[in-house]
């Protein structure tokens, strides 16, 4: 028979948390689970989050077979936060929430619009997931073909911030190596749009990404800032200077062109951000005042201090499949996480709950030293043989062309001798 070491701990009040078991897998995050079950035990009231999403972010959203209900981050914020899901049809923020995690907002209504408004403005603190092309939501079809774009603008605008229209952000220096398919053939190449970030894509002087190691997004969004009197916008995650600007609609083809997009990437020369913090002081987006319906709370015109939210172009970046990977030992379920995603999501709504307690609370990811050399090397030779191969498939169907307009003529027959220039 096999043993396994794990390790309990209690309090003075007879709580009790535990790890189950320790693993090779889990080496590098048990300085986290240590003082996550620590924490566990001297804090029994947890800051309450409120999430309000259109995604199934949250256990039985999603009924779908196939599809999973909660996903994994939400199991991670619930291990230190209390979580009350909120519909987006309500009209009021419960008075008991302490930060607000808004992914992916869709059809709210005004008035719920306004209760977020009113919120921030009275000092409660935010935490946004908008996206230009939220692949989580993504469903082939007419009808459900701008479900992939957040609607929240007119928050966002009040906030001094917008989310670019109609664009994604492309960084060839962060793209992410994919198996894609060539007719009956499997290559390899850089999606442009699917990144993996590392230290130099963020911003060390923020708690929040001081010392996050590596985050997976994909086909996230571009924040650009206002430049509104008394807003600060202080990028926490940016591109590197080989970004791009790449127009949506080049990657709803099902499957996207990948090659295509690395082919035609042109670098910019400018870092795009990708998540932000909005601090200063803000008016109200609503300033005719609150809807009809909404009589409920006193309107608040302008913030009294100043406002601290969080925004972050990306709703995929929450997703299982972009940060952990998922085992089933003994009838446990055992996270091996390989990128920092939920490290972020749990700092960043540490940091706006007022707390500092969980800040230290990361993964120590395993020190890796990329090949930078080899891989601009790499990618300036796969470019260069992307074009050579498109050239050559252009002079491929201008032959084919031509030798089926001799056919179509009727100009070669079976029974007839081909000449030197038809052949």
């Amino acid at each position: 028979d096999l043993g396994y070491f794990g390790i309990a701990a209690t309090n003075s009040t007879d709580d009790e948390a535990t790890i189950p078991f320790l693993t090779p897998a889990r080496e590098m995050f048990l300085e986290y689970d240590l003082t996550k079950m620590i924490h566990t035990l001297i804090n029994p009231k947890k800051p309450n989050v409120g999430l309000i999403s259109s995604l199934p972010i949250d256990s039985g959203a999603s009924q779908q077979p196939g599809r999973p209900g909660r996903w994994t981050v939400v199991d991670q914020i619930n291990e230190f936060f209390e979580i009350t899901p909120i519909a987006s049809d309500t009209d009021n923020i419960p008075e008991d929430i302490d930060v607000l995690m808004i992914v992916h907002p869709k059809n709210l209504k005004e008035t719920m619009l306004y209760s977020i408004d009113q919120f921030v403005l009275r000092g409660g603190r935010v935490l946004a997931f908008v996206d230009s092309n939220a692949e989580a939501a993504f469903r082939p079809g007419p009808a459900n073909k701008n479900d992939p774009v957040s609607d929240f603008d007119s928050i966002l605008e009040s906030w001094g911030v917008r989310l670019v229209k109609g664009k994604i952000a492309g960084d060839i220096s962060s793209a992410r190596r994919v198996n894609v398919r060539r007719g009956q053939k499997m290559a390899v190449a850089d999606y442009v749009v699917w990144l993996g970030l590392t230290k130099e894509n963020f911003n060390h002087d923020d708690v929040v990404t001081g010392d996050v190691e590596l985050i997976n997004v994909a086909t996230p969004g571009i924040l650009e800032s206002l430049n509104l009197k008394g807003i600060k916008f202080d990028p926490l995650i940016q591109t590197s200077l080989k970004s791009m600007k790449i127009d949506r609609e080049k990657i709803l083809a099902q499957p996207p062109d990948v090659i295509g997009l690395f082919r035609d990437f042109i670098p910019s020369g400018e870092h795009l951000s990708i998540a932000a913090r909005v601090t200063g002081k803000i008016e109200t987006g609503f300033p005719d005042g609150p809807p009809k319906k909404n009589t409920s709370i006193t309107h608040v015109a302008k913030s009294d201090g100043e406002i601290n939210v969080i925004v972050v172009a990306d709703t995929d970046i929450l997703q299982d499949s972009l940060w952990v990977e998922i085992q089933n030992l003994l009838g446990n379920k055992l996270l091996a996480p390989y990128a920092n995603n939920a490290d972020f999501v749990l700092s960043a709504l540490d940091n706006l709950s007022g707390s500092q307690d969980l800040i230290s609370l990361r993964g120590r990811s395993r020190p890796t030293r990329d090949f930078d050399l080899v891989r601009e090397i790499r990618q300036k030779a796969e470019l260069k043989y992307r074009t050579k191969e498109q050239e050559l498939q252009g002079k491929l169907t201008e032959i084919r062309n031509q030798l089926n307009e001799l056919v179509s003529r009727g100009n070669i027959k079976e029974t007839d001798t081909i000449n030197s220039k038809q052949k």
